[in-house]
């Protein structure tokens, strides 16, 4: 049986006040060569049958239910592995697609393996003027670092270099603005379960910072904030420790010493992979302060980082200077 061109993959849990006008949307992208993988986290609301009432129009719709909830990052990957096409288009429960979504990414790939375009906004009632302002004029978008009407290559050493600038800012975008081939995931492996909340720029950056990317700057997709998405609830005890202190060390690390950045290393410069180095040195020595004031979180938590990633050990001991760094910058914040 032939692979399809494109494996739509919808990752859902509890998404059904949203979910029937996500799948509406990706229906009217008109690909005949697709299949749309909806991978159920053990819902408990109506979001099962929505999918099966859908199921009754198209059958490229398959469902699959996880026997128990992989949570975020393991439901991703669930999508990752029973992905058949050539190239994987994730579409959030929350979000929405243009419909000339997909065959523009297609047409413009160019014999690239990952794509990316620029999104909107949709907020809800209850979303804050502040998050609104933040949402459309401080998030770091492609948008405003590249100035490009048409589709445009970036790259590796381009991207290589804004994200060292950027550490740990998403300046790609989401999974619904992106696509690429699965070929990749053979190359670089699944998302990562030891962060929460940029697993997605981690393995955005493990891609592109080697291959580069085709960016679009239309609008091809709507994203969705409000108080009910994954990312907007308030995480709590040591999944809100983890994502607070331990998502940036994790991917600092990463950038200085996982194989999978050594094209990234190779496109930067020294100075660069220091200023990385300090950040670093920062960021552990404020997760130490957080882990020593925070009695919620499990004591061998800090433990496990270091096993997991053990050449932070050379970063738990802060000198000097990077505690006066520290000091200047909690300062700056509190001007901020």
């Amino acid at each position: 049986m032939a692979k399809p061109l494109v494996s739509i993959c919808i990752p859902i849990y509890n998404g059904e006040q949203y979910l029937a006008e996500c799948i509406d949307s990706v229906l009217k992208q008109g690909i005949d060569d697709c299949e749309i993988i909806v991978v159920d986290d053990v819902s408990t609301d109506r979001s099962i049958q929505i999918v099966k009432d859908f199921q009754k129009q198209s059958p490229q719709i398959k469902l699959h239910k996880n026997e128990k909830n992989l949570g975020l990052v393991g439901n991703w990957n669930k999508c990752l592995e029973l992905a058949n096409g050539e190239w994987i288009k994730f579409v959030f429960q929350d979000d929405i697609l243009a419909d000339d979504c997909i065959n523009k990414m297609l047409e413009t790939s160019k014999e690239r393996s990952f794509v990316a375009c620029d999104r909107e906004f949709i907020f809800d009632d209850l979303v804050s003027e502040e998050t609104k302002n933040y949402f459309n004029n401080k998030l770091l978008k492609l948008s405003s670092l590249v100035k490009s009407k048409p589709a445009i290559y970036l790259s590796n050493k381009t991207i290589s270099n804004i994200a060292a600038s950027h550490i740990y800012l998403n300046f790609i975008g989401e999974p619904t603005a992106v696509m690429f081939k699965k070929s990749l995931v053979n190359e670089v492996g699944l998302f990562n379960a030891n962060l929460f909340q940029i697993c997605d720029l981690e393995y955005w950056l493990r891609i592109v910072t080697a291959k580069g990317l085709v960016f679009i700057p239309q609008k091809l997709i709507s994203f969705r904030v409000h108080a009910n998405s994954t990312t907007s609830r308030n995480l709590t005890g040591n999944k809100n420790f983890r994502a607070n202190y331990f998502d940036v060390v994790i991917l600092a690390h990463d950038l200085l010493f996982n194989k999978s950045f050594a094209a990234f290393r190779n496109c930067i410069t020294y100075f660069q992979k220091k200023k990385i180095q300090l950040f670093l040195q920062i960021k552990m020595y404020e997760a130490q302060i957080a882990f020593k004031n925070n009695a919620t979180v499990e004591p061998l938590l800090m433990e496990e980082l270091i096993r997991n990633y053990p050449q932070l050990q050379d970063f738990m001991n802060v000198s000097l200077r990077t505690k006066i760094i520290y000091k200047l910058l909690l300062f700056k914040r509190k001007l901020i």
